[in-house]
């Protein structure tokens, strides 16, 4: 018999092995929709005792909270956050302005509602203001942290984040759900002047690009596009486009990383020849898509100067 213990690491030497993935979570917004507002139709009042009934410690929580978690949360929101995290191995850092109102064990206790305390590691506090500065207070965080893999879900843009940020529209939704799963699972390994190689379990996607400074003109090319579960290149535009429709979230990535670092207020995305309809279907951090033109070019409006051309 061999000795086990020479195959093992003791439970301390484990943990420091595996990957710190944390997803950055809203809440108004990304689980709860600004419509909803159940709540006010219940008695929030006899809702707190019942909970207090269950556990004391719910006596500090504000009943309007509660109401909100019970009433307001979107059921479909609460199931894909829980199925991402579950699938990706993620912790919840809660970046909400619920931190101005709840300590830790507080928004514990609100998740544990909905199965998703045992979720929370963390909040993220900003220095003591009136208002809650999202941005500072998710950098100060990665700051003083040590994180391998992070996204960051919320209504508003916070640009800083880049291809990490995934802005949701009332709440999370299947595509908010894929496009999280992929950036908590895939990896800038390489980055030229005009080529960016971006890996993830599954595939890698090398991209080159070229800008004309002159009006914001974005082209880019497919250089590479390697499956790993089949250890092949891809050498033929129709079997390339077949494999970016397998790793859509994928391309979908690599395409913000290259909005996020190039900026530019206007952009002409060329695929080249590629199926155009395929990527119709793209979900890309900009304002509006703006349709192809005859020679398989999409137009986008980026939002990310909207910003700094306001300061």
């Amino acid at each position: 018999m061999f000795n086990k213990d020479i195959f093992l690491r003791d439970k301390k030497d484990l943990s420091q092995l595996r990957e710190h993935k944390v997803l950055f979570l809203d809440i108004d917004g990304v689980l709860q929709p600004g419509y909803s507002q159940n709540r006010f139709a219940y008695d929030l009042e006899a809702l707190k005792k019942y909970f207090v009934s269950i556990d004391t410690r719910y006596e500090t929580i504000d009943e309007y909270d509660l109401g909100a978690v019970c009433f307001d949360w979107d059921f479909t929101a609460v199931a894909l956050l829980k199925a991402l995290l579950e699938e990706n191995g993620t912790s919840i850092i809660v970046s909400s302005s619920w931190v101005m109102s709840n300590n830790l064990s507080q928004l514990k206790l609100l998740f544990k509602i909905h199965g998703l305390d045992k979720y929370i590691e963390d909040c993220c506090i900003a220095p003591e203001d009136d208002i809650y500065d999202k941005e500072e207070a998710i950098n100060n965080y990665l700051a003083s942290h040590k994180v391998d893999y992070s996204a960051v879900v919320d209504d508003d843009l916070l640009s800083c984040f880049g291809e990490k940020m995934r802005r949701t529209k009332g709440a999370i939704k299947y595509q908010d759900f894929l496009y999280l799963k992929e950036a908590l699972s895939t990896k800038l390994i390489k980055e030229d002047q005009n080529t960016i190689t971006i890996r993830n379990r599954n595939a890698e996607i090398t991209l080159e690009y070229t800008v004309d400074e002159s009006n914001g003109t974005l082209n880019i090319s497919i250089v590479n596009c390697n499956d790993h579960f089949y250890h092949r290149h891809i050498d033929s535009n129709e079997r390339a486009t077949m494999l970016l429709k397998k790793n859509q979230q994928l391309l979908e990535y690599s395409l913000n990383c290259l909005i996020n670092k190039i900026k530019k207020p206007l952009y002409v995305i060329d695929f080249g020849s590629y199926n155009s309809i395929f990527f119709e279907d793209l979900n890309i951090n900009v304002k509006r898509k703006q349709g192809f033109d005859n020679n398989n070019c999409l137009y986008y409006e980026s939002e990310f100067l909207e910003k700094k051309m306001h300061m």
